[in-house]
């Protein structure tokens, strides 16, 4: 628990403390917005750094929050731009890396707090198409061949076999 003149604050501890919820409630008199507005860099960290142990009643709605938004024109914003038009490259996450262009990009999220605890998730989907109708190569194994089963990024080689009987 953590008291100032603008707000209390519970800091709620999950599982085996690795993660935790507080809860900023302004005082009468104080908007939640000059409370969030007052929470910079400095203040959370001496808000983080003040909590003791103290036995509270604590009351706290139900509460479930969902939010969606559409993040293409926030990247572009941002600089990102390469990744929307043609010539993106993307060869380290598919053969057609050259030929794909990001279509969109949206975020997710949800929030449910209730009497059991917290239930939050966050997805962030990004939709790809081609830019242009690769050529195909047809490739027959109909004789020996050679697998290797990898992890893509790193390289590094897990399975690696050879069939040297096909029937």
């Amino acid at each position: 628990y953590s008291e100032t003149s603008d707000y209390q604050a519970v800091d709620l501890p999950y599982g085996d403390s690795a993660f935790t919820m507080t809860v900023v409630l302004p005082k009468d008199g104080k908007s939640v917005e000059s409370v969030a507005a007052s929470l910079s860099p400095a203040a959370w960290s001496s808000l983080s750094a003040s909590f003791g142990q103290r036995e509270v009643d604590l009351y706290l709605p139900k509460v479930t929050l969902a939010w969606k938004r559409e993040l293409s024109g926030n990247m572009k914003a941002l600089g990102m731009h390469a990744a929307f038009v043609d010539g993106a490259d993307f060869t380290r996450m598919s053969p057609l890396g050259r030929q794909l262009v990001l279509s969109f990009l949206q975020q997710n999220t949800f929030v449910s707090i209730d009497e059991e605890g917290t239930e939050a998730a966050a997805v962030t989907v990004g939709g790809i198409f081609v830019t242009s109708v690769p050529t195909v190569t047809t490739v027959r194994v109909d004789r020996p061949f050679i697998f290797v089963i990898r992890e893509r990024l790193s390289g590094t080689v897990l399975f690696m076999g050879k069939i040297v009987r096909l029937s």
